[in-house]
């Protein structure tokens, strides 16, 4: 469970306690025991004094990013948390619909936001520039003040806080890339190491994505269904009893993906894969391993493995950097996303039974998608001209029916009157 450090308040750098994500999103949403003091001085307004004591010496406060070890500072730093905390001023305009928004609620003084957004490997060094990427990406003006490691969130309280657990993951951005420099004079391939699978030549494929671009200039493709691609890589640990599957396993992959590398390719990507074991191989073992994949694809009998899905793939042709694909990301999956909910509401709509449930309401429509009447508010443009006149069509139509079909008492009693005499004139016909 992903835990973050709690301090009493912003003045105190020593660490109080540690709370689930879960147990401070809870308290922002539903309020603790100071709730009634941050309803109180919000009425007074931020520029008070008796706001900004309370605000900074009364006040619990987190810190998202980062834990600490005793106190909070750069040199205390223990591990990140997996989050990121963006600081927004002065607007609580922001679009929802954003799938890499984990978490968001109102500031203290609700004039501004707090967004949390999940991070993969941040750090110290890359803080900086990941924030500023992430406030691009969410379309904010972030506050600058607030971008350091140790940046705290004063407790607030927003009931209707905003969290999506299944948002999107952001990789920290990391300007240097490290990697393993061929030796003068040395002949067979080394394996370079960025992102666990690149090679220094533009014949060597570590996936399946140029498939999909042949003959294509696209940048990007998005896919109505996930699609399953072979995307083979190296664990970053791997133990003792997983070594023999996991590098016949990749090599048989990257064997497939690249039918014309031989020995020499196969032993510098073993090499690279044998460098993440917790107990090296042999050579020799290594040169059994390369060998026995190359003896089964020549056979035929070694098979791809398709094992990552996904729904926007990138021209690997093009020269797109990653805050550029994270970019494109974000706005294709929103646009998704997007898509796909105004198709649950269009399908609900079409199946709408009138003389059921009555005329068709935003309220009504959150309960059958058991989605937020929020959601369905953003989504709603489309189908509220449709809505109205599908609408006033029932009203019309179930006027025309109280006058056909459904009598009023008065009207039944005639109606029995008349059928009985009906009756009585066939029985003394039937007599004559």
């Amino acid at each position: 469970m992903l835990t973050i450090n709690k301090f009493k308040n912003g003045k105190n750098p020593l660490i109080d306690k540690n709370v689930t994500i879960d147990e401070a999103l809870s308290t922002i949403k539903h309020g603790d025991s100071n709730l009634q003091a941050i309803l109180d001085i919000r009425k007074l307004g931020k520029t008070s004094p008796v706001y900004q004591n309370i605000k900074t010496s009364k006040l619990p406060t987190f810190r998202f990013n980062f834990k600490f070890s005793g106190k909070a500072s750069n040199e205390t730093i223990d591990m990140p948390t997996g989050l990121i905390y963006i600081d927004v001023d002065d607007t609580t305009d922001i679009d929802l619909t954003n799938p890499y928004i984990f978490a968001c609620w109102k500031s203290l003084s609700e004039t501004g936001l707090g967004i949390l957004v999940k991070i993969d490997g941040l750090s110290l060094t890359n803080f900086k520039d990941t924030y500023q990427a992430i406030g691009d990406l969410l379309g904010v003006q972030t506050d600058v003040g607030a971008r350091k490691a140790t940046q705290q969130n004063i407790l607030s309280y927003d009931a209707n806080l905003y969290q999506n657990k299944g948002s999107l993951t952001f990789q920290a951005i990391n300007k240097k890339v490290s990697f393993t420099p061929i030796q003068e004079g040395e002949k067979r391939e080394r394996l370079i190491t960025v992102d666990d699978t690149f090679l220094p030549s533009d014949k060597v494929r570590f996936n399946n994505i140029h498939d999909y671009f042949n003959g294509s200039d696209d940048d990007c493709i998005v896919f109505n269904n996930k699609k399953k691609l072979c995307i083979p890589f190296i664990p970053k640990r791997i133990e003792v009893g997983q070594r023999n599957r996991t590098m016949f396993g990749v090599l048989s992959q990257y064997a497939l993906l690249n039918p014309t590398m031989e020995n020499g390719f196969l032993t510098a990507c073993a090499n690279e894969i044998n460098r993440h074991f917790t107990q090296k191989y042999e050579e020799d073992k290594i040169k059994s391993i390369v060998a026995g994949v190359i003896k089964k694809r020549n056979e035929g009998t070694l098979e791809p493995y398709l094992n990552k899905e996904r729904r926007i793939i990138f021209n690997p042709d093009k020269k797109i950097t990653k805050e550029e694909k994270q970019k494109t990301t974000a706005v294709l999956m929103g646009k998704i996303k997007t898509d796909m909910t105004q198709k649950s509401i269009n399908d609900i709509i079409d199946d709408w039974n009138f003389q059921r449930d009555g005329k068709i309401t935003q309220e009504k429509i959150t309960k059958k998608l058991n989605k937020s009447l929020a959601t369905i508010k953003r989504n709603w443009s489309p189908f509220k001209e449709l809505v109205s006149e599908l609408n006033n069509s029932s009203k019309e139509d179930l006027v025309i029916m109280d006058k056909l079909i459904i009598p009023t008492k008065r009207d039944s009693l005639e109606v029995l009157k008349i059928d009985s005499k009906i009756a009585i004139d066939n029985q003394i016909q039937n007599i004559q």
